[in-house]
């Protein structure tokens, strides 16, 4: 990066953040739902508890909104820098929870996460976790049962009229990945 674009970098993160309220929803308008697309980058069971009827998973999700305040032009500074990569603790994020969540991990510190901030708004953030989750499980057929366990995301407090999930066309409904032990996968929205 050159000193010029550090410069306009530098120039634009001050404008965009001086009056900007993480705490508040990132919209003009109120009224106006907050769309949040949301993607399952990659899935894996690590390990099932049939006592506990829970299950590990590690999982990579990226999501994705726009943030109306969080607006530059490119062209009113020295080098058209068309996009940051901010502190996460910096900007509004949704609370997208794994509602059967039990526990969980992050596998990056949250003092060292990151989000992509794009010229018109568009805000990207990519989060690794290790999870683990609620499955009622049913046994009577060990060891030759198999189970399925759902993974509903969704927002723990806001609204869906303030905050609206949207899947990204290549969630993990749409392949399956085959876990490092057991042979078990992931597909359809479940882990089975």
């Amino acid at each position: 990066m050159t000193s010029q674009a550090t410069d306009s970098a530098t120039a634009i993160y001050d404008q965009i953040f001086q009056d900007y309220r993480k705490g508040v929803r990132p919209v003009k308008n109120s009224s106006q739902a907050t769309l949040v697309t949301f993607e399952i980058e990659y899935l894996t069971i690590l390990g099932m508890n049939g006592a506990q009827e829970s299950i590990e998973v590690h999982i990579d999700y990226e999501m994705t909104w726009i943030d109306e305040h969080l607006t530059w032009h490119p062209s009113d500074f020295a080098d058209p820098v068309k996009s940051l990569v901010v502190p996460q603790s910096d900007i509004w994020q949704p609370d997208i929870t794994l509602y059967e969540l039990l526990e969980s991990a992050p596998l990056i510190p949250e003092e060292k996460m990151k989000a992509r901030v794009d010229f018109d708004g568009r805000v990207t953030v990519y989060n690794p976790q290790i999870m683990t989750l609620s499955c009622k499980m049913k046994i009577d057929l060990f060891p030759f049962d198999s189970q399925k366990c759902r993974m509903a995301f969704g927002p723990w407090v806001y609204q869906q009229n303030e905050v609206a999930i949207e899947e990204s066309n290549s969630t993990i409904a749409d392949m399956t990945m085959w876990t490092r032990r057991r042979g078990k996968h992931a597909k359809d929205g479940f882990a089975e």
